[in-house]
């Protein structure tokens, strides 16, 4: 999705948003400001273990079980067994009894896990903004997430899971080079951040905007698309003018979402970081800093992306992409681009294939000669109609 579309989806989304939930993130905000209240760090270190545990049921209003139960409108961490806690009270695997429980990770008795746990959560708010230091932090990921956006929603997003985080940025078409839960966390913020709309609302209006336009990971995650990081590590380039035959049937996106730009926007974003990637493994990092996604802004320049040759010429490149493993289908080209690909010096058509997987194939071609019939094939497939005399007829 480029920013023209975006910018579309926001105008007409986020006011209907609010409207629809403000009343309710109202009230999750009165939820979360209590919690914050009660719980503050000095709070923290001296509760005890009533205080803490989850599993004694409704009636203990513990820390644990507000997290979980109470404030599960804020951002789900259930699903997640009782050991995210590193204390509970239950029973642990195969033993029946049911008494407090701990994690071994966390200390040798009860009573050293839950103040080793205590002083975790403690170093995760006192070091909410050291991403560093919080990675290294061995609180489960969703409970850190939790805690973090609880006390500084203004930073953190209130969606927790890795699955669900990974999902929004490969959909966003977002290149971050970590897949730790508190990184793709910064990664969406920092997206959000370029959105005033989305920035200067609601920190529930953000992860509520984004199962509004994505809806939910599929379950079967071989049906996810990946992370950016992660198709531009195993991309292939082919300079060749010739694309495979197809091999095998990959599951055809077009199909399965219904949306061909899902596919041609990912395209174009593979294209546009290898073209910087491979201007500065030429030593040319001042021509990489150039390279624009013209797209993403203006779909009227007849091409995609303004990238460099080594000696600075400009590089003018229509991308164009398929979630097959080859072109044997076609492509479409529209009147414009195919006019400025006959007036343009340094026109380049790159085919991406296999582009929703882990292992796109680019192929590059210089100056595609669409009119020559040994090298493609033009079919008509649409036309303008527009009818002739009207007032006449009426």
């Amino acid at each position: 999705m480029n920013r023209l579309e975006m910018q579309e989806i926001i105008k007409e989304r986020v006011p209907y948003l609010i409207e629809q939930h403000q009343e309710e993130w109202k009230e999750y905000e009165k939820q979360r400001q209590a919690f914050v209240r009660d719980y503050p760090i000095d709070q923290i270190r001296n509760l005890t273990l009533d205080e803490y545990v989850n599993g004694k049921g409704e009636s203990n209003r513990s820390f644990c079980y507000r997290l979980e139960y109470q404030l599960r409108g804020l951002g789900d961490i259930s699903g997640s067994p009782c050991t995210q806690y590193g204390v509970w009270f239950g029973h642990y695997g195969k033993d029946s009894t049911v008494d407090y429980q701990f994690t071994k990770k966390n200390g040798s008795n009860v009573n050293e896990a839950f103040q080793n746990v205590k002083d975790l959560i403690v170093d995760v708010l006192s070091k909410y903004d050291d991403m560093e230091a919080l990675n290294q932090n061995i609180l489960p990921a969703k409970l850190k997430g939790k805690i973090l956006f609880l006390y500084h929603p203004d930073i953190y997003l209130n969606i927790f899971s890795k699955n669900h985080l990974a999902f929004f940025i490969a959909h966003l078409n977002i290149l971050t080079t970590s897949d730790e839960e508190l990184d793709l966390q910064k990664t969406l913020m920092e997206y959000r951040a370029t959105w005033p709309e989305l920035q200067n609302a609601s920190p529930f209006l953000y992860g509520t905007f984004l199962y509004d336009q994505f809806g939910h990971p599929p379950k079967d995650t071989s049906q996810q698309i990946p992370l950016l990081s992660t198709a531009l590590a195993g991309a292939r380039v082919n300079t060749t003018k010739k694309t495979a035959q197809p091999t095998r049937q990959n599951p055809d996106y077009e199909e399965l979402q219904r949306n061909r730009k899902i596919i041609g926007d990912r395209g174009e974003k593979i294209v546009l970081e290898l073209e910087i990637k491979r201007l500065n493994d030429a030593g040319r990092n001042d021509l990489a800093k150039r390279v624009l996604h013209i797209a993403d802004t203006d779909d009227s320049k007849g091409f995609d992306i303004l990238s460099f040759d080594d000696d600075g010429t400009e590089r003018q490149i229509e991308v164009k992409s398929t979630s097959m493993d080859s072109f044997y289908k076609g492509f479409f080209l529209s009147v414009n681009e195919l006019e400025e690909s006959k007036i343009l010096d340094n026109y380049y058509l790159y085919l991406v294939s296999s582009a929703m997987t882990d292992k796109p194939l680019i192929y590059q071609i210089p100056k595609p000669a669409y009119s020559e019939p040994e090298e493609f094939i033009l079919s008509p497939v649409l036309y303008n109609v527009r009818l002739n005399n009207m007032e006449a007829k009426q």
